[in-house]
C-alpha cells in the first residue's frame, strides 16, 4: 500500500505547492489528517496521529473526521472549522479532539485547502499540534481544561 493509503490517485493530482506541504508534513512527522471536502471523510492519516491517539488506519479510513472530536470542543471552534471547509479558506483554532481509548487531548488545529492541478480544492490538510495547560491559557482557552 502506498504511503498516501487508500486513495493515492487522489494525492497524485495535486498542484505542486500542495503536494509539497503534503511531503514536508509527513517528513516531519506531523500529526495530520487529509480529508475530502465533499463528505468530510479521511482518506489518509499521518503514522504519527495513528500512534499518539492509538487509532489504526483502518478505524480512520473512511470515517467522517467530526468522530475525533471530543464533546467538549468550544462551538465556536467547530463553527470556525465548518465557514473555512464551506468557504474553502484556511483556518488555525483550538479542538479539544479524543484517543482511542476515550482520553482527550487538546490540539491547536489547523485545516487548509489543498488544491488540485485545476486550482480547484477538493481535500483539507487538518493538522494537530498537541497543546499543554500554558499553551491553552497563551490561546485563551484556560477556563475549558
Amino acid at each position: 500500500q502506498s504511503t498516501w493509503g487508500k486513495h493515492p490517485e487522489m494525492i497524485s493530482h495535486l498542484s505542486p505547492s500542495s503536494k509539497k506541504l503534503l511531503q514536508s508534513l509527513l517528513s516531519d512527522n506531523h500529526m495530520f489528517l487529509v480529508t475530502s471536502k465533499d463528505n468530510d471523510s479521511i482518506i489518509f492519516a499521518s503514522e504519527a496521529l495513528c500512534q499518539f491517539t492509538g487509532f489504526s488506519q483502518d478505524d480512520l479510513i473512511g470515517r467522517n473526521s467530526d468522530f475525533m472530536m471530543a464533546e467538549r470542543t468550544p462551538q465556536e471552534s467547530t463553527f470556525q472549522i465548518a465557514m473555512a471547509i464551506k468557504e474553502l479558506r484556511p483556518e488555525a483554532t483550538c479542538m479539544l479532539n479524543r484517543k482511542s481509548n476515550t482520553d482527550t487531548f487538546w490540539s491547536h488545529f489547523f485545516i487548509c485547502p489543498l488544491d488540485n492541478e485545476s486550482k480547484q480544492s477538493q481535500l483539507f490538510v487538518r493538522v494537530f499540534c498537541v497543546l499543554g495547560v500554558e499553551e491553552l491559557e497563551l490561546e485563551g482557552f484556560a477556563g475549558v481544561v
